[in-house]
């Protein structure tokens, strides 16, 4: 439950250490005040402690007495670029507690099945991984699936070499994931067309019954992929596509964002970038990585560029 932000306030002045964050130790030294005051910082304190650090800032904290599109916000801050999908997902969110609204007030709400399965295409190096993790915690807040828990696989992971052996291998990763979400990488490999003895398509058809089934039987599915790739393969299997509610677009970076992520990337490194290169929006940065790389190698690799610029 929320509190006043002035109670918050002054519960994390009382907390909080010389370095200004709430320690694990201060917690367990207050306990009965804090499960007093704010049980939530005990019990949601996973939740709460965004960067995963054992400790908590006084912006974790505000954001998560703020709610959860506070917190969705939290997390885009730290995504560069990407502006489109950040205003996609945001709708996606008010869309999935519109519909939980109205089904509490009695209402009938067509459209989501029985789980927001999803796709997420664009080119590599976009995002599509950290995206899914950040997804898979929103289901999570929002109640849609029982954890945060993103298990990410391909087609070596679902499709086996031998002849019955698919279905249990596809069915047991569905069984592991089945509180959290399921990202299927390069899913347009598990189909290889040229193929008739392929045995992606019974992968195919053990994750299309999955689909049927509620979260917490089943997880939740995001295919990723090329955007033509992700269409043709839809395309060519008709039972997916009816399943899946929401398709989400991963613009490649611009130079500009290419240059912040090299900037983020150098600066995680322990290096430092020579400031007029990062004068006036990292233009000069951007520039440098425009002329000293081909466009199509920047589609290709887009955020992957940086690593190999480094």
């Amino acid at each position: 439950a929320q509190i006043p932000e002035d109670k918050l306030q002054s519960l994390f002045n009382q907390l909080k250490d010389a370095d200004g964050i709430i320690s694990v130790k201060a917690l367990v030294d207050h306990k009965d005040m804090v499960l007093k005051s704010f049980p939530a910082l005990i019990n949601d304190f996973e939740k709460i402690d965004v960067d995963r650090d054992s400790k908590v800032t006084w912006e974790e904290l505000k954001v998560y007495n703020g709610g959860t599109a506070e917190w969705l916000e939290h997390e885009f801050e730290a995504v560069v670029g990407l502006d489109r999908l950040k205003n996609q997902i945001s709708a996606f969110y008010r869309s999935i507690m519109l519909d939980q609204t109205r089904r509490n007030l009695g209402h009938a709400v067509q459209g989501m099945a029985k789980a927001p399965h999803m796709i997420f295409q664009g080119s590599p190096g976009t995002g599509k991984t950290s995206l899914g993790r950040i997804m898979a915690r929103l289901l999570h807040r929002i109640g849609v699936i029982a954890t945060p828990e993103l298990k990410e696989v391909q087609r070596p992971d679902l499709v086996a070499e031998h002849v019955g052996q698919t279905g249990p291998k596809t069915q047991a990763v569905l069984e592991s994931a089945k509180s959290g979400v399921l990202f299927i990488d390069e899913a347009y490999r598990l189909t290889v067309p040229e193929s008739k003895n392929d045995f992606g398509r019974e992968a195919i058809e053990t994750v299309m019954a999955a689909m049927n089934e509620t979260p917490g039987k089943a997880p939740v599915i995001i295919f990723a992929g090329y955007v033509e790739d992700m269409a043709q393969f839809m395309r060519a299997n008709d039972g997916l596509y009816r399943r899946v509610g929401y398709t989400f677009d991963f613009e490649d970076y611009s130079t500009r964002d290419l240059a912040h992520i090299f900037e983020l990337l150098t600066t995680s490194k322990g290096f430092r970038i020579q400031a007029d290169l990062l004068a006036n929006d990292r233009a000069a940065l951007a520039r440098l990585i425009e002329s000293n790389t081909a466009a199509r190698t920047r589609g290709l690799m887009n955020g992957g560029l940086c690593e190999r610029i480094f």
